[in-house]
């Protein structure tokens, strides 16, 4: 995922807390419903009562297809490191 994505995601997702919050009743009645675990920073998608997505420390997690037009292209700088240095 490039960072314009990440950033997208992200972006979108405090969107969505931010009018969750607002609307709480809106949440309730939509099919498509986002929530955020704040206590273990996990945000979860669920559309149709079903977990679609999940972001979490370890990336984006996706159950079933993603569909997207262009292309997705890896934009991470690797610095080159010694052997014997530790990873990061």
């Amino acid at each position: 995922m490039n960072r314009t994505t990440a950033i997208t995601l992200a972006t979108g997702a405090l969107i969505g807390l931010a009018v969750a919050q607002l609307f709480p009743t809106a949440q309730a009645q939509s099919p498509e419903t986002l929530i955020i675990t704040s206590d273990d920073g996990v945000i979860v998608f669920i559309v149709d009562g079903q977990e679609k997505a999940r972001i979490d420390a370890a990336g984006l997690h996706v159950n079933g297809d993603i569909a997207y037009s262009g292309a997705i292209t890896d934009t991470v700088v690797y610095e080159p490191r010694s052997a014997t240095e530790p990873p990061r």
